[in-house]
């Protein structure tokens, strides 16, 4: 069904099943380099997103590829294994990524940390790993935040998201994140 008046550029369609009439979220027309429609309560995967992603889109299935890219996500760490984290959500596709990290590129993370340099010494780590991720498509905003995990921001950044992933390498951070996490 195609909109008129004021629904004009808007459709929407069903299609039957064995447990009766199904919605249609999106429709494809199947062919290079062409656009997908969805229904206004769909975000807009285009074609270049779609197959950018197709795997991953085929093994999570489409909505929930759709939930965690829309998450706001803080990663707690950006040493070896946050900066790690955060390069796969950015190639995942994840829209919003917080990096949360009072720490700053020593010599000793340049050996164990994606694609830092020398200039990144005495840089805040959370700064040199956003500088470093790329979405294949582009589209991830990253928030930095060069704080410790007990501080206001850090509270703030932790309260604010979907989901916190800590990727802190001491114990007693690691007992803060999850103190942190009770109170959210």
């Amino acid at each position: 069904v195609l909109g008129t008046g004021e629904a004009a550029g808007r459709w929407a369609g069903w299609f039957a099943s064995a447990r009766g009439r199904v919605p249609l979220h999106a429709l494809r027309v199947m062919g290079p380099s062409l656009l997908q429609a969805t229904t206004d309560a769909d975000r807009v995967v285009d074609a270049a997103s779609a197959d950018v992603w197709a795997r991953t889109i085929g093994a999570l299935g489409l909505d929930v590829w759709r939930r965690v890219t829309d998450l706001d996500i803080l990663v707690v760490g950006a040493g070896r294994n946050g900066s790690a984290m955060a390069q796969e959500l950015a190639q995942l596709g994840v829209r919003q990524l917080t990096l949360l990290d009072p720490d700053c590129i020593e010599i000793g993370n340049l050996g164990e940390m994606r694609a830092l340099s020398l200039q990144h010494l005495g840089v805040p780590k959370v700064e040199a790993v956003a500088a470093t991720l790329s979405s294949p498509v582009g589209g991830t905003l990253v928030q930095v935040q060069p704080y410790d995990l007990a501080a206001l921001e850090g509270l703030v950044a932790i309260k604010r998201a979907d989901l916190v992933i800590g990727c802190v390498d001491n114990p007693v951070a690691r007992d803060a994140l999850g103190v942190a996490a009770l109170y959210n």
